[in-house]
């Protein structure tokens, strides 16, 4: 429809123009009818027209009938004519022109509408085509991966510009309209005749198609690409062609090549650590391990625990155990963090050694929690060497204060005592003991365990040559162990040989001299290993450095309460027992004597003969001395050539006198020293507890005037303290 300042189309212009008309019509009708003539069919026929083509083919016989009755009404009116006159055949001849001329003009103004508006929607269905088309084309464009359409020939019918640039390197223009035959230096031959076999194929069974393969772009490079083609049809279901996309995976390929490198690489990592590794998602299920892992604890290999869990290996791993280690992954999840532990493990092998666990949860690309990671270190000879050296500390110790307390004693009989009854702590034994060297013999000083046996070892002594044993151990410096001594000919005549089956002898050595030999025996064969001989050997280092420390004590202390030459006990010392026994005397209310010993002319011996000699017949008198009392008495030395002597438990005072006169004739005995025949005697004076005093001095004092009275009286004779 046309346009101008108003709106044709519009429907209240199209009636108000009618309605104008209309009243036109009317006034013109009635003032010009004489000129217009009665029936006034001319003049309807222009309202009729503008109706009839402003509101079609039924505006126009609505509009026709209308002006028929309204000429009707009107001339009726206006002549006065009758009805039956306006209503005969020439009366009807005006209504039915306008009858016929509005049927007329309202179909040609239908069929101008119809016309107008197909064309403006067909004008508009392109428009939008057009549109559609332009975003399609925009959305192919803006798509990254080649994207095309052809015929049924082959020949392309539309690309976008990701295929045209990437595959081909030109315009779509030069792409559109031809087949991949027609890009020999892009395509080659064979791959376009087996696509042109894979399409045909397509569109004969209408279903997708999905392929992969190589392709040599126009940028040089050969892409990988995952291809999708499937066929097209038109509304009627008629196959129109081929689509196809085409993803280019080279760089997933490539990250999938280089993820299945790096899981190569990891697997060939975890297979050369020794240690065993495992890992599991949430569920507890084993999604990897090493060989090690596999085959140490279950026997079997990596790919055969994969996807299992630790309850699908009951053969392998004890229900209880399934159960107490799925909590602790339980509790590793929920904690989220790496848990320390140390437990025993039973091996397929069956074998038990302690690893610690070092397990924890791992996290997948997101941040969640995807499972457990474990590793397994082998602690067993840790634990092992861990339980040496805790025994090696307790052992050290054991040791220290084994050599505190019997350093500390410095009786050399207790201290042999102590090292038997300290070496239980040691070194279990059931009969052990200690055996000295004292020239080319070898005594046993010490034992014990052995009156269990119903054995007495007594005081056995040997020569070193008769026991093979105690030769080696002594030579070689060296603990000897025997087994089995039932099979050692040497002890086949020893008294203990009825119950030892094992033993070992350990040197005890002080400033690289053997002492002797710490001996100990067990009833079971093969007791006595390394690590029970190590121990033994430094206590019996410890126990040599005891003996010898007592040792040296009591020379030192003999040495200081002692006369070097005659070795008898010194003033000092003399002094000390004589309180004593004076004491003990009148505690039980006996009596005591004390004799004092001068040797007569020795002056006289010691100047012709020398002081060697002098010396030597000093010591000759003390021992005779020694011969002449009993072992409760003691005999000192004074020094020079006075001698005491201490009687004890006297009933009166005839008992000094016996021992008096028996050391007077030990001493005039005649001696033989050094090719001299020397001969002496002795004066010797009796004080009495405590008829002569009660205390020490003034019986020495005593003692020592009534040896003057007897040397004054003759020499070579006794004489009692009579009183100043």
């Amino acid at each position: 429809m046309s346009k101008g300042w108003f709106n044709l189309n519009s429907v209240k212009i199209r009636l108000g123009i009618s309605l104008f008309l209309v009243l036109i019509y009317i006034g013109v009708f009635i003032a010009a009818y004489d000129w217009i003539g009665a029936s006034g069919t001319a003049l309807s026929l222009i309202p009729l027209v503008v109706i009839a083509w402003f509101f079609g083919l039924k505006g126009g016989i609505i509009g026709s009938f209308l002006l028929i009755i309204l000429n009707l009404v009107v001339t009726h009116d206006v002549v006065g004519a009758e009805w039956s006159t306006m209503l005969s055949l020439p009366g009807l001849a005006g209504p039915l022109v306008l009858i016929i001329a509005g049927i007329v003009v309202g179909l040609l103004s239908d069929l101008k509408r119809q016309s107008d508006l197909e064309l403006a929607d067909r004008k508009q269905i392109e428009l939008e085509l057009q549109r559609q088309l332009r975003l399609l084309e925009t959305i192919l464009d803006t798509a990254p991966s080649p994207i095309f359409y052809k015929d049924l020939e082959g020949q392309f019918v539309g690309l976008n510009a990701r295929c045209a640039d990437l595959i081909f390197g030109l315009p779509k223009d030069q792409v559109i309209g031809k087949t991949m035959f027609d890009f020999p230096g892009i395509v080659a031959h064979e791959l376009a005749v087996a696509t042109e076999e894979r399409e045909k194929n397509l569109v004969e069974e209408q279903k997708f198609l999905t392929y992969q393969i190589p392709f040599k772009c126009a940028d040089g490079k050969t892409h990988e690409f995952f291809v999708n083609k499937a066929s097209y049809q038109d509304v009627e279901g008629n196959t129109l062609g081929i689509v196809g996309v085409m993803l280019d995976i080279t760089y997933r390929e490539v990250a999938e090549q280089e993820l299945r490198n790096n899981i190569k690489l990891l697997e060939t990592i975890l297979d050369t650590v020794p240690a065993p590794i495992f890992y599991k998602d949430i569920s507890g299920i084993y999604r990897g391990a090493n060989s090690e892992y596999a085959k140490m604890l279950f026997g079997l290999k990596v790919e055969q625990i994969i996807g299992k869990s630790i309850f699908d290996l009951g053969e392998m791993i004890p229900p209880h155990m399934a159960e107490t280690i799925h909590q602790r992954d339980l509790n590793i999840l929920q904690q989220d963090e790496a848990e320390f532990y140390e437990a025993p493990v039973q091996l397929a092998d069956g074998t038990v050694r302690e690893y610690l666990f070092n397990d924890t949860a791992y996290k997948n690309a997101n941040g969640e929690t995807a499972g457990i990671v474990g590793v397994m270190v082998d602690i067993t000879e840790r634990k092992r060497i861990e339980d040496i050296e805790r025994s090696a500390r307790q052992m050290m110790e054991t040791l220290m204060e084994i050599t505190l307390s019997i350093s500390a004693e410095l009786d050399p009989d207790k201290v042999l005592d102590l090292i038997l009854e300290h070496i239980q702590k040691v070194v279990p034994y059931d009969t052990a003991s200690i055996m000295l060297v004292e020239g080319d013999s070898i005594s046993l000083k010490r034992h014990r365990g052995y009156a269990q046996f119903n054995v007495d070892p007594g005081s056995m002594r040997f020569r070193l040559d008769e026991l093979e044993t105690f030769v080696t151990v002594v030579a070689s410096r060296e603990p000897v162990v025997i087994p089995d001594v039932s099979q050692t000919s040497s002890w086949q005549n020893l008294e203990t040989a009825g119950h030892v089956r094992s033993w070992v002898g350990v040197p005890i050595i002080v400033h690289g001299e053997v002492l002797g030999v710490l001996s100990l025996d067990k009833t079971e064969p093969d007791f006595y290993q390394d690590e029970i001989i190590k121990p033994l050997a430094i206590f019996a280092v410890h126990a040599g450095l005891a003996i010898e420390n007592a040792r040296l004590f009591t020379e030192k202390e003999h040495e200081a309460t002692h006369d070097q030459l005659t070795k008898l006990p010194n003033r000092a010392t003399y002094s000390d027992s004589l309180s004593f026994s004076i004491a003990v005397a009148e505690q039980r209310g006996m009596q005591l004597g004390v004799l004092f010993v001068d040797l007569d002319g020795f002056k006289q011996i010691n100047d012709t003969l020398g002081h060697d000699l002098g010396d030597m017949l000093l010591v000759a008198v003390s021992e005779r001395m020694q011969n002449c009392v009993r072992q409760s008495d003691t005999v000192a030395r004074l020094g020079g050539d006075e001698f005491t002597v201490i009687l004890e438990r006297l009933t009166n005072s005839q008992g000094a006198v016996v021992v008096a006169q028996k050391i007077l004739d030990a001493i005039a005995a005649p001696y033989e020293l050094q090719g001299h025949e020397i001969c002496i005697t002795a004066s010797v004076g009796i004080a009495l507890y405590p008829l002569h005093g009660e205390d020490p001095q003034v019986l020495l004092k005593h003692a020592d005037s009534a040896m003057y009275v007897a040397k004054q009286s003759g020499k070579g004779r006794y004489a009692f303290y009579l009183g100043d």
